[in-house]
């Protein structure tokens, strides 16, 4: 993967689809470990293909432009993909680096301008005072994934679908059904009669 420099760019970021690029800035570069940081961070996006990702949500906006919920949506996929990014991020620098990542987070923030960036298709690292106090948050509480969790989670999970899956219960056709007996009896009681 191509790495640029560029002063176009407000926040280090990974853009394009066939052959993406990371795009860095003089920030990033001036310190090794904030260089170290921000390509790691850049490249876990790749792996979760989230320039993608990226695409797929501004071709939403482009088509439901008009529905809120798909506005709703993207925002909330976009930070998402920042959250997991930063999770992905501290699984590969390790538990003792999360401080440092946190601090090289906090020192990247800017003040942007207060344009929409749901329809921009980088997955730059920086998205705001919000976003980035709860990305803050979430790095000063995160543990490690724990393996039988997840396990206890699909295995629940099977079961559940297991006992809600169940078909209809389906009749013996030999067996006569409980209204063909009142019926024959009618029957008979009306052929008595006469």
């Amino acid at each position: 993967m191509k790495i640029y420099l560029s002063s176009r760019v407000s926040s280090p970021c990974l853009f394009g689809i066939w052959n993406p690029g990371i795009y860095m800035t003089e920030q990033a570069l001036c310190k090794e470990e904030r260089k170290e940081h921000t390509l790691l961070h850049e490249m876990t996006h790749y792996r979760h293909l989230d320039h993608v990702w990226a695409v797929v949500r501004s071709l939403c906006l482009v088509l439901y432009w008009f529905h809120p919920l798909v506005w709703i949506a993207a925002r909330l996929s976009m930070a998402d993909s920042e959250l997991a990014c930063d999770e992905g991020t501290l699984s590969r620098l390790g538990e003792e680096n999360r401080e440092s990542y946190g601090r090289t987070l906090i020192e990247m923030t800017i003040e942007r301008s207060k344009q929409h960036r749901l329809l921009y298709v980088a997955t730059d690292m920086i998205n705001g005072k919000a976003e980035i106090k709860k990305r803050i948050t979430a790095i000063a509480l995160y543990k490690k994934p724990v393996l039988w969790a997840a396990t206890v989670a699909v295995v629940f999970a099977v079961i559940l679908s297991a006992c809600t899956a169940s078909g209809e219960k389906q009749s013996n056709v030999n067996e006569p059904q409980q209204g063909a007996e009142t019926d024959e009896s009618f029957v008979a009681t009306e052929e008595t009669d006469e």
